[in-house]
Parts: C-alpha cells; sequence; structure tokens
C-alpha cells in the first residue's frame, strides 16, 4: 500500500514529465545523424563506431579507422552562433581533438566530416 506521500510525489513526478518536450523522450541519439547508423562504412576508411545517449542536446559520436585510429565528435545542438568544424540548419558538429579551436586537423577526417554534415543536411531539408 502507498502512502499518500510517496502518491502525490509519483504525481508530482509523472506531471512534471508532461511538461518536457516528447522529443526528449522519443528520439534515439542516431536520429541526430540520419540517414546514418552505426556500423556504416563513411569514405577514407572511417566508419560510425558507436554513439553515445543525448545529454543536454549532444551526443559524442566515435569514429573509428581502419587503421585503428578513432576521433570523438560532438554532435549538438546549433545556437545562435556556428561553432565546430561543420554545420547543419540543426547541428553543430565538433572535433574533439583537444586542440580548442587551434590544433590542425587531419585533412581526410576533416573532410568526412564535412560530408558527414552535409548528408546530414540534405537529410533534414527533406524531412
Amino acid at each position: 500500500m502507498h502512502s499518500r506521500r510517496s502518491l502525490l510525489a509519483r504525481f508530482a513526478a509523472g506531471a512534471g514529465a508532461l511538461l518536457l518536450p516528447r522529443s526528449l523522450f522519443a528520439r534515439p541519439a542516431t536520429d541526430l545523424i540520419a540517414p546514418f547508423g552505426i556500423g556504416d562504412t563513411l569514405p577514407l576508411g572511417w566508419s560510425i563506431a558507436s554513439m553515445s545517449p543525448l545529454v543536454k542536446s549532444a551526443s559524442t559520436l566515435t569514429l573509428q579507422h581502419v587503421d585503428g585510429r578513432s576521433a570523438q565528435v560532438s554532435v549538438r545542438r546549433r545556437g545562435a552562433n556556428a561553432i565546430g568544424l561543420a554545420q547543419t540548419a540543426k547541428l553543430d558538429l565538433v572535433l574533439l581533438n583537444g586542440g580548442a579551436g587551434v590544433a590542425r586537423t587531419d585533412e581526410d577526417l576533416g573532410r568526412v566530416i564535412l560530408g558527414l554534415a552535409a548528408v546530414v543536411r540534405e537529410h533534414e531539408h527533406a524531412g
């Protein structure tokens, strides 16, 4: 049997959840990079290895190269000012290389991230 306090707490938690946008609960992080998915092969020896769950409108995409290198890309909701290596209408793609925006990006990796953003951008416009 539940106490009145526990029932009120459950009701309050449920009512609070109703106020949050439905998209926070319904969409997996991989929807951000549609039409791509985990395991998809990208050009120049790269592939999509994994993608972390969404946290505060961002997810970390891990790319893997056939030579064993990996790269992390933060895929985050775009703000008023574009940041990062590539953008779409809704997203910024920021290479997490510890370079604070001044480190040199591997050219092939940069081309792959720009290409990924271009395809996602086309998908955003179509959908």
